[in-house]
């Protein structure tokens, strides 16, 4: 019953045939039946009336051939879709066809849209497109062939991913199993977004350059270090933070990646926090050695330490350069310890630097006004005592710096004469201050010191002697004047202290006094 040509449960051909098989039957009885009337007419028999049965049986036949010829070819499309291989298959054209299926089967007569052929086929079509969008969900990159294998077995499909034909996925029921499928698209988009994870650090880090810049022509360091280290931050974070999903943990092949990028990124960032602490002391170290030839003399045990660290980080440096990526620097053996060993080494260097400093304050103590870059510039510079002078004001409140002289005996750098404040104002040095190539730089700064309170205690008492011989009372025209002109004749400070000191020397007299009122 279910396999007769009236029902739409079979296919256009076998329709076709068992119809074909009909007609042929009944053709051949109704001739036998013609005959037999012919032969009982013959024989004079009675004929009996006519039965139209075997017609009406043509005529339906003759329909029904209509109808399944008429659905033939919009099945035929639908197998040649059906026959589609999943690995190929375009889901816009999938839709496509569907639409254009069942756009020709609507166009076709009311007498064949009757029919269980055409309705079941039809209505199969409109399922298939109701379910499209389940159907192009399954079509995503997160599907892989693992979870295509959990997806086959639950539709009992027995195949190779290969020669898996949309037909199948059909047949077998995938569009009425939407939550299954949507539980492995699930997995899948979680273990996918954990894939493109993995697939961005390995991109990154193989192909990390790093930023190279010259540097006083010697060699390329390396810049852009906060970049760096945020990337690797970030990137350690995520691998860190991706152990605890359960998607992490159902693939094997992540865990595997997973570890090793994580192992890889720490080292790296190992590797670089050495690397920038060894570059910062080197590039300190290397402008105070290499910019002063009196540091190399004053701390001999140092510069050779230091030649030895600046042969090996220089060698280093020149490595990466030739090959300047971040996963390079884990290719170099022993990095970790020989950037260790260089560090450890300048911390000597600087220890043996500080306590050198340290000295020179003690020898000095305006040195300590000033920080170690500042005192390392100076103590280079002793041989150009113009390079210090920046640094007076600095070690002395109100020198700027100093007038020199141009002076051309044997051994002589300069001479200073006079001492210049910020706002300009010129103090002439009691003697002269003589800088030879054979002095100290702190030598010649205690002359300066000691030179300064000479000159102005030599004003300041010079000053008092002055304004006492001047006349007494201020009132007058003339003795303004004359205040005046000795006022214009000393520097600001020593003139503001010695008419303190004169008042107060005028006070106390004028209290001793007996008619002391009166004085006052």
């Amino acid at each position: 019953e279910q396999n007769k040509p009236l029902m739409g449960n079979i296919t256009p051909d076998d329709a076709l045939e068992k119809l074909n098989k009909f007609e042929f039957n009944m053709k051949k009885s109704q001739l036998d039946q013609e005959n037999l009337i012919k032969a009982k007419d013959a024989l004079g028999l009675d004929v009996g009336a006519s039965d139209n049965a075997i017609s009406g049986c043509l005529d339906e036949v003759a329909g029904l051939t209509e109808v399944w010829e008429a659905v033939s070819k919009p099945f035929d499309s639908l197998t040649e879709l059906k026959d589609t291989l999943w690995a190929t298959a375009v889901m816009r054209k999938v839709r496509k066809t569907l639409d254009d299926i069942l756009i020709e089967m609507r166009s076709l007569p009311n007498r064949i849209r009757q029919y269980d052929a055409y309705t079941a086929l039809h209505d199969k079509v409109k399922s298939y497109l109701s379910g499209h969008s389940t159907l192009s969900d399954m079509k995503t990159d997160a599907l892989k062939e693992r979870h295509w294998k959990i997806i086959l077995q639950k539709l009992n499909i027995h195949v190779a991913f290969s020669e898996l034909t949309i037909g199948m996925l059909w047949d077998n029921d995938l569009l009425e199993r939407k939550k299954d499928m949507a539980e492995v698209l699930s997995i899948a988009q979680g273990e996918m977004a954990i894939e493109v994870f993995l697939n961005e650090v390995r991109d990154r880090w193989m192909k990390q350059e790093l930023n190279l810049v010259l540097y006083q022509n010697r060699v390329r360091l390396i810049r852009g270090w906060d970049d760096l280290f945020t990337a690797l931050d970030d990137h350690t974070g995520g691998l860190i933070l991706m152990r605890s999903s359960p998607y992490y943990r159902a693939v094997r092949e992540f865990q595997e990646d997973g570890n090793l990028w994580e192992d890889r990124l720490t080292k790296l960032r190992a590797a670089f926090d050495a690397w920038i602490d060894v570059q910062r002391r080197w590039v300190y170290l290397e402008g105070i050695f290499f910019g002063s030839a009196d540091i190399k003399n004053q701390l001999p045990a140092e510069w050779s330490r230091f030649k030895s660290v600046d042969g090996e980080f220089i060698t280093l440096m020149r490595r990466i350069s030739s090959r300047p990526y971040a996963m390079e620097a884990l290719n170099i053996e022993n990095l970790q310890r020989t950037l260790e060993r260089l560090s450890n080494l300048m911390t000597v260097i600087q220890k043996a630097l500080g306590t050198y400093l340290e000295k020179q304050r003690s020898d000095f103590s305006r040195f300590y006004f000033l920080g170690d870059d500042d005192l390392l510039e100076i103590i280079g510079n002793s041989s150009e005592p113009g390079k210090v002078l920046p640094h007076l004001g600095k070690m002395f409140a109100s020198i700027s710096t100093c007038n020199s002289v141009p002076c051309e005996e044997e051994g002589v750098l300069t001479k200073f004469e006079a001492m210049l404040s910020k706002d300009g104002e010129k103090v002439r040095l009691d003697s002269p201050i003589t800088v030879t190539s054979k002095m100290n730089v702190k030598d010649w700064l205690k002359q300066l010191e000691s030179g300064m309170h000479t000159t102005l205690a030599k004003l300041l008492n010079s000053a008092v002697s002055d304004v006492q011989s001047t006349k007494s009372s201020t009132t007058s025209l003339e003795g303004k004047a004359e205040f005046v002109n000795w006022a214009e004749s000393y520097p600001a400070q020593v003139m503001i202290l010695a008419s303190l000191v004169n008042w107060s020397m005028s006070m106390d007299a004028a209290l001793r006094m007996d008619n002391s009122k009166d004085e006052l």
